[in-house]
């Protein structure tokens, strides 16, 4: 339930960031919402939906953290390969 109700509110919290008209001041909250959409889909036992949405959130984390000391980064990271072991 709770994995629901977190992909329900990061999905529409980039729903919002995708209307704002100044895009760029929001992109540490846009890769933390995708990363929580991830984690989400792979609390619900669905890693193959879940690899897409997490292989974006490094790739958003990336731009928008540092790469190689962010603990934002490494948690995503831990995240792609769970869905990684666990997709079919």
């Amino acid at each position: 339930m709770m994995a629901l109700l977190a992909a329900a509110a990061a999905s529409a919290v980039l729903a919002a960031i995708s209307r704002l008209p100044e895009q760029g001041f929001s992109d540490d909250v846009q890769a933390r919402m995708t990363a929580v959409q991830g984690q989400a889909l792979l609390s619900q036992d669905r890693p193959a939906d879940a690899l897409p949405v997490l292989q974006q959130a490094l790739a958003l984390h990336r731009a928008a953290f540092d790469a190689d000391h962010s603990p934002e980064v490494a948690a995503v990271r831990a995240a792609l390969a769970t869905a990684q072991r666990r997709a079919p």
